[in-house]
């Protein structure tokens, strides 16, 4: 545990708060806290058996082709990472429609964005200006914006975090080429909300991994009130600082919540947690947003997000993140969220501004009455405690509860997946790990969901990307 949390008012536990976004959390005395094991207990929520299956999903290759060829109602198109040459990638966007739709309905992607066929908002057209009415204390106006699904790979219902990196590098860079292109695209838009839901208890309702953008004519108050908690601390708590920045210089002064860190990147389970393993993801370069944005101070002038010979080492991150969740935390349910700045902004707000991404868990802990009076949250795990079982791989290799042979057949199948990842970029292994991996590999080999997975294999039924997977969970571990 950290000094702070030793020593000051250990035994009636603590308030903490983060001056960059003004957020209280309480983490309770020692005696009411929870250790990380205890919220490998649960129950659990599944998709059923029909919306799992690979013929019903509306985002596996062939369906969507099925659904670009739709009369009414058509699924689309509006930009995709496609095969480009040897191995190479190309972006198309929506100025580039009828090559977007030919490669998509050729199944010749990566990624794909579409249009979302269950949209929260009507389309907003480049030019719409906005009318809001009032009819005091109400103020109401159309509920405009744009909806973009984000298919994160052909394979389905495996989750981003135990995909390759290089998927992962293809959805960040589609991120980032959709902002840009919304950006200059829509002038009349304010905010760019960018966010994953994985899992049911998380809000996800399709087993297919994909992210969605709203995009909308107006900036979400938390925002507001983030970044005016920012301008204090810079403008009458440490003059002239970004809290972003000197928020990472104290995680990397005492390294206890530190989960990874790169180049370019540092991953932390944040000081002020209001959840069990939240997690946030900060750029090192002091940077105001995700992508493009108009400089307010000079017309016309555009200020750059993240470049791309930054986003393998995002992808790097991020991909260490929820492989470490799905292996610790037996899969739990999360959102991951981009918190960038608006589109258009007060001139110095690029100064103290930092753009992030937040990942919070769902579910494991249920908020109660105070933390509705208060909005302050209450959070039985410190973030310490977290980060130490992340870092150690949970109860992976003990004989306690979330080891690995206490988990399902398409479990283990993707926990070796996630490990021969990590094993791959250096991680090291005790000879004891080695044998738990071998005879789980050998026990999964075994059952049910294998021999299936097999006989799919062999009638050809199978994405490269899902048999690549397969074959790594039987071979590496059996080794």
């Amino acid at each position: 545990m950290s000094e702070v949390y030793e020593t000051e008012n250990r035994e009636v536990g603590q308030w903490r708060r983060f001056q960059g976004t003004g957020r209280w959390a309480i983490m309770p005395s020692p005696e009411r806290q929870k250790k990380p094991e205890a919220y490998l207990v649960r129950e659990k929520q599944d998709f059923d058996e029909k919306k799992k299956r690979k013929e019903n999903c509306p985002f596996c290759a062939d369906n969507l082709s099925k659904g670009l060829a739709k009369i009414e109602n058509p699924e689309e198109p509006r930009g995709a990472i496609v095969e480009e040459g040897t191995g190479g990638i190309k972006w198309l966007g929506e100025k580039d429609f009828k090559l977007l739709s030919r490669r998509v309905e050729n199944r010749e992607w990566k990624t794909c964005v579409i249009k979302n066929l269950h949209p929260v908002l009507n389309w907003m057209a480049p030019e719409t200006i906005l009318q809001q009415r009032g009819d005091r204390p109400y103020i109401f106006a159309d509920g405009l914006g744009i909806c973009d699904l984000i298919i994160e790979s052909q394979t389905h219902s495996k989750p981003l975090g135990v995909l390759d990196k290089d998927v992962c590098e293809n959805v960040i860079l589609t991120y980032l080429r959709r902002f840009n292109d919304l950006q200059e695209g829509y002038p009349r838009l304010e905010y760019i909300s960018i966010f994953h839901n994985h899992r049911m208890e998380a809000g996800a309702t399709i087993a297919h991994s994909h992210t969605q953008i709203f995009s909308t004519p107006f900036v979400p108050a938390h925002i507001e009130n983030e970044i005016s908690q920012a301008r204090n601390y810079f403008e009458a708590v440490a003059v002239g600082n970004c809290p972003f920045c000197d928020m990472i210089k104290k995680e990397e002064q005492n390294d206890e919540r530190v989960l990874r860190k790169n180049r370019s990147f540092i991953a932390i389970t944040p000081f002020d947690s209001g959840s069990p393993f939240e997690i946030w993801i900060l750029p090192i370069r002091h940077n105001l947003s995700f992508g493009n944005v108009n400089d307010p101070v000079i017309g016309g002038r555009i200020l750059e997000g993240i470049k791309e010979d930054e986003i393998g080492e995002l992808a790097d991150i991020l991909t260490w993140i929820l492989g470490r969740l799905y292996v610790c935390v037996d899969d739990p349910g999360y959102n991951f969220v981009i918190s960038t700045s608006p589109l258009h902004f007060a001139p110095n707000v690029d100064r103290y501004w930092h753009w992030h991404i937040r990942i919070e868990t769902q579910r494991l802990d249920v908020p109660a009455g105070y933390e509705m009076a208060s909005q302050v949250r209450v959070n039985k795990l410190p973030p310490e405690s977290a980060a130490m079982f992340l870092k150690n791989m949970g109860n992976l290799f003990k004989q306690e509860v979330g080891n690995i042979f206490q988990r399902k057949p398409e479990d283990i199948e993707n926990v070796l997946s996630v490990i021969k990842r990590e094993f791959d970029g250096g991680l090291d292994l005790s000879n004891e790990q080695k044998n738990i991996l071998r005879t789980a590999a050998k026990a999964f080999q075994f059952s049910e969901y294998y021999t299936q997975k097999e006989k799919q294999k062999d009638a050809g039924e199978l994405a490269k990307g899902e048999e690549t997977i397969l074959d790594r969970a039987t071979s590496w571990a059996s080794q």
